[in-house]
């Protein structure tokens, strides 16, 4: 038996599905009309019950934009999305796999539509299916991450780790300390994650928002390296799912500080991010906030506020620098005496006509011509030496745990909501 969330602006409803979805058109399970959003789980299969496919009926009252997107599985798993009990009448064909959701926005004209979920392989998973009509949907938090003590990035439902490699490019550091540096090991969870250190849950005692928050962990030691001494060792999350803006727009929020103590010193050529990102994609849609060692510690030599490196892109190449900004924060009213050592609001409202950056509600950048147009998860991490503006080669990677340096990135909570 599997579950069913219906989500109605502000109100959400916890429903059993009251049996195994039917196997054909004319026992598929009835969702109703779609006037907003609706997720559910359930499985496939395959022993001792053979259960190779699973079929759902929904209606469209009206001409509506609508996002199917399936997640949450162990092996790949097919989705067919008809306009009637006919495979003839396909609108698409499409495929989840463990790396890579399925996320998919098509417009719908009324009338009943069938979404079947199936195996090509003959293995068994459980997946996750959530339907959005997105012309219907405003307002809606589609998830809200605190980071309570109990939290587990290894068993989480919206969060994993990121075990990313972010290259150096050679030519940015040809001649200098940095020569044969090759970049940053996001670390996964095996031997030299543990080690090294998982993102853990901290007790907050000086935000009045949040009382926990996790922490990301950024070593100039990898143990991980083939050639110790080459590269960083940071860390990154991301979510399960990908998300699309729809007519109404999304939204993430991040509360974040970074850590700059006496034993745990800031550091310039650190990077810590809050970003929309297309995963697995060599050709790249992304929305980001870059906070940077080394503005920080420009900011506070010059006892001033520090700059936000911002950037867009929208299908470019993994080495293109993107349509970036460099925000000075103190030519922006409402933000004087900033301080990234403390926790603050960073959000990005993702719209079809334009994207705006904000830091604790006050916007301090627009873009209205470099528009990303595909699905995006959003990831957080830290790491080192990435790209010109960042990079300083005072911070070179250590070859022996004993030299290692440490530095902390502390996420208070990660909200993703739809906008009006």
């Amino acid at each position: 038996m599997g579950y069913l969330t219906q989500i109605n602006f502000d109100k959400m409803i916890n429903i059993q599905l009251t049996d195994d979805p039917g196997n054909s058109f004319n026992t598929a399970e009835n969702l109703g009309v779609l006037n907003n959003s609706i997720t559910f789980g359930e499985s496939i299969n395959i022993n001792p019950v053979g259960d190779l496919d699973d079929f759902y009926r929904f209606i469209i009252d009206s001409e509506s934009e609508v996002t199917i997107s399936v997640g949450g599985v162990s092996e790949r798993l097919d989705v067919d999305l008809l306009s009637a009990p006919d495979f003839n009448s396909r609108i698409f064909l499409d495929a989840a796999t463990p790396s890579q959701p399925l996320s998919r926005t098509v417009t719908l004209e009324p009338g009943d539509y069938y979404l079947k979920v199936f195996t090509f392989n003959l293995r068994s998973s459980e997946y996750e299916v959530t339907l959005s009509n997105n012309d219907n949907i405003s307002g809606q938090i589609l998830f809200r991450e605190e980071f309570s003590e109990d939290f587990d990035i290894t068993n989480d439902d919206i969060f994993e780790l990121d075990s990313s490699f972010l290259p150096i490019r050679p030519e940015l550091v040809e001649g200098t300390a940095l020569e044969g540096v090759v970049g940053t090991q996001l670390r996964i969870d095996d031997e030299s994650g543990r080690e090294m250190g998982l993102p853990t849950v901290i007790d907050v005692v000086d935000d009045d928002e949040v009382d926990t928050a996790l922490r990301l962990q950024l070593d100039t030691y990898n143990p991980s390296a083939s050639t110790l001494g080459d590269s960083f060792f940071g860390t990154g999350i991301k979510t399960k799912d990908t998300f699309n803006p729809g007519n109404g727009g999304l939204a993430v929020e991040a509360r974040v500080r970074i850590i700059d103590s006496e034993e745990n010193p800031l550091a310039r050529g650190v990077i810590d991010s809050v970003f929309f990102f297309t995963p697995g994609m060599s050709i790249r849609d992304e929305i980001d906030f870059e906070l940077l060692g080394n503005f920080i510690e420009d900011a506070q030599n010059d006892n001033s506020e520090p700059s936000i490196f911002t950037n867009v892109f929208d299908d470019q190449d993994l080495f293109q620098r993107g349509d970036f900004e460099v925000i000075d924060l103190g030519d922006v009213p409402g933000l004087e005496g900033f301080d990234l050592t403390e926790f603050n609001n960073f959000r990005i409202e993702w719209l079809e006509d334009k994207v705006v950056w904000k830091i604790n509600d006050i916007p301090i950048r627009e873009e209205f011509e470099t528009l990303p147009d595909e699905p995006m998860g959003v990831f957080l991490n830290t790491w080192a030496n990435g790209f010109p503006e960042a990079i300083d080669d005072s911070l070179i990677p250590a070859d022996n745990l004993q030299s290692n340096q440490t530095f902390f990135y502390d996420i208070g909570y990660v909200q993703v909501e739809t906008l009006i």
